[in-house]
């Protein structure tokens, strides 16, 4: 896997909440609701990682990437 770069995931969640105010101050429902739709696809995806991550830790593996 590819080596993850905190800052540009970081850039592109700040980028995704700008998008999102603008679209608010633009009463532009059609953007807002594409745009909370990303955002809940991230936080579930965000949800995954840290479940995998402690249930690797329950099991005692080392932190990393895993062969699956």
């Amino acid at each position: 896997m590819n080596e993850i770069k905190i800052d540009d995931h970081i850039d592109a969640h700040e980028r995704l909440a700008l998008l999102a105010i603008e679209a608010t101050d633009r009463q532009d429902p059609d953007v807002l609701e594409e745009i909370v739709d990303k955002a809940d696809n991230v936080a579930l995806l965000l949800q995954l990682a840290i479940a995998h991550a402690e249930d690797r830790a329950l099991r005692g593996e080392a932190p990393g990437p895993s062969a699956d």
